[in-house]
């Protein structure tokens, strides 16, 4: 969380589930449920309601330039019914549309492709600040922080590689809408 407070750049890409900055509450809720199934009550609301604590940072002066790259099974992949998956794509679709991010889709059509992992995210920083760039890598029993600038320098490669294979961002959107509809139709 206090890496994308000082960040200025975030970028993200997620071939499961669409990252927390994004996610509407029940859509959420529902990603937790599913990750710890055995998990209190108690504590999936808590970590809900951090998430979208989280989403703040879109809201504020000086945000991050924040980037997604989703696979387009994202957006097949329900979490929820129907209607979770309509509320959830338009509040992307709002996010886009207030400038707040940048979304492109990699289409079933553009084929098998490679990436590094299922999901990460690339964090990067003023150039006087003490950071430096990091990937953190979201893991089922733990998360990875990679810090080294080889490492770095190839998830960036792999971002650039991932954002060719994607629709540009207004076939991105035009693709989300029509998805919307097929939900908002069920």
């Amino acid at each position: 969380i206090g890496l994308e407070q000082e960040a200025t750049d975030i970028t993200c890409y997620s071939i499961n589930y669409i990252p927390g900055l994004l996610q509407t509450e029940e859509y959420a809720t529902g990603i937790i449920k599913t990750v710890a199934p055995k998990m209190d009550p108690e504590i999936v609301q808590q970590r809900t309601e951090a998430r979208l604590r989280r989403q703040q940072l879109l809201d504020e002066d000086g945000r991050p330039r924040y980037h997604v790259v989703l696979d387009e099974a994202v957006m097949h992949r329900g979490v929820g019914d129907a209607a979770v998956m309509a509320a959830q794509l338009d509040k992307i679709l709002q996010t886009v549309r207030n400038d707040k991010a940048i979304v492109q889709i990699i289409p079933f059509t553009a084929g098998a492709y490679a990436a590094a992992d299922g999901y990460f995210v690339l964090l990067e920083f003023e150039e006087d600040s003490n950071l430096w760039p990091i990937v953190y890598i979201e893991g089922l029993a733990d998360n990875q922080y990679l810090q080294r600038k080889d490492d770095v320098a190839r998830y960036r490669e792999t971002i650039e590689y991932l954002r060719g294979r994607a629709l540009n961002p207004s076939d991105s959107i035009a693709l989300m809408v029509e998805m919307r509809k097929s939900y908002a139709s069920r």
